[in-house]
């Protein structure tokens, strides 16, 4: 019987609470990573479409990472 994945929700943003306090286990520098994109789109360094990018790449990383 094959098991379907689990799904997690993650929230990225300035009032979202640190990716280490939402997937414990991952390395912090992940905190700092998130940081910088979410930085770098409020000023304007950034698009809505790259950051969004941007976040899903962080998002494969720390699933390679975590499966490790």
């Amino acid at each position: 019987m094959k098991m379907a994945a689990e799904r997690t929700a993650i929230a990225f943003g300035a009032l979202a609470p640190k990716l280490s306090e939402q997937i414990p286990g991952i390395h912090p520098r992940w905190d700092e990573i998130a940081h910088g994109i979410g930085m770098a789109q409020i000023w304007g360094i950034l698009t809505d479409a790259e950051t969004a990018r941007a976040r899903k790449r962080i998002m494969k990383a720390i699933r390679k990472e975590v499966k490790g």
